[in-house]
């Protein structure tokens, strides 16, 4: 895995989707990712996940999840 990042934005060229940028956080209760995908089969995809924290899975793990469901 190759991360770079800077004013809180990341980079990973070596993701399974290919080059991404993205940034993430959180706080009491809740926790939230955003990520750009630049390119895939689909061309550009963003995708931004927002979670209630004190139950369920974590955005990561939600992003994840999406993902797998729409690029496969």
């Amino acid at each position: 895995m190759v991360i770079h990042g800077g004013m809180g934005v990341y980079s990973d060229r070596a993701s399974r989707y290919g080059r991404n940028y993205h940034h993430g956080g959180g706080g009491p209760g809740y926790d939230l990712g955003a990520t750009v995908y630049a390119k895939t089969p689909l061309g550009r995809v963003s995708i931004a996940v927002f979670v209630n924290s004190s139950s369920g899975p974590r955005a990561e793990d939600r992003e994840a999840s999406l993902l797998a469901r729409l690029l496969g």
